[in-house]
């Protein structure tokens, strides 16, 4: 869980600035539809919690290789 907002509100807010938009996000959560929730969230990829971490780099890498999406 994230302090003070959730994943929607945050995705809301960096969608709304030029700035931050095109930054890609991957999506953590322990829920059982996280596929469902990063589809309508527009984020790149996704993970199940917990985390494991090898998967966690293969999905960075791949977001790092891929041109940015507007």
């Amino acid at each position: 869980m994230m302090p003070e907002k959730d994943g929607h509100a945050f995705r809301t807010e960096q969608c709304a600035d030029p700035a931050l938009g095109s930054i890609p996000v991957i999506v953590f959560s322990g829920a059982y539809d996280v596929g469902e929730i990063a589809e309508q969230l527009g984020v790149r990829d996704y993970l199940t919690k917990p985390v494991d971490l090898q998967r966690l780099l293969d999905r960075v890498r791949r977001c790092c290789d891929q041109p940015r999406q507007s």
